[in-house]
């Protein structure tokens, strides 16, 4: 069985982790993979910590309710499981990787973030899945350059 490798962003860590998000649907299919093997995640390490800071503070569903904490530590649980497991592979921000990542952030008119995200998609030569347009566009461009 082959692995389909992809590079994930908040917006997608977030959904799979939260049903109440609105991207948890498109998510499903990715996590599902994911857990069986058949999808690994890859994110920068911040990507980790800035979902772990927007499950603290996004206000999800309808009525726009805050995460019990129950839930928040249940989701990290879930997280650090799959990065143990090897199903979500992290990068650390190197000092060469700091420096691709401010070239992709010029050239691509995006935030910091954003373009870390976007430059490992391109270093792994991966593909990127995000709910962000924005920087889907970029990593269109980027990838065409």
């Amino acid at each position: 069985m082959s692995t389909n490798e992809v590079a994930v962003d908040t917006t997608v860590l977030v959904a799979s982790l939260v049903p109440q998000d609105e991207h948890h649907a498109k998510a499903e299919p990715l996590v599902r993979g994911l857990r069986s093997g058949q999808v690994r995640f890859h994110c920068p390490t911040f990507g980790v910590v800035e979902t772990c800071g927007v499950l603290t503070t996004k206000e999800f569903g309808k009525r726009q309710l805050r995460l019990p904490q129950a839930v928040l530590e249940t989701a990290w649980g879930s997280l650090n499981k799959w990065i143990e497991q090897g199903k979500v592979m992290v990068y650390p921000l190197t000092e060469e990787r700091m420096r691709l990542d401010s070239l992709v952030a010029i050239g691509q008119r995006l935030k910091g973030p954003d373009a870390v995200i976007v430059q490992t998609a391109l270093e792994l030569n991966v593909p990127l899945e995000t709910y962000d347009q924005r920087q889907v566009r970029a990593w269109e461009r980027a990838k065409g350059s």
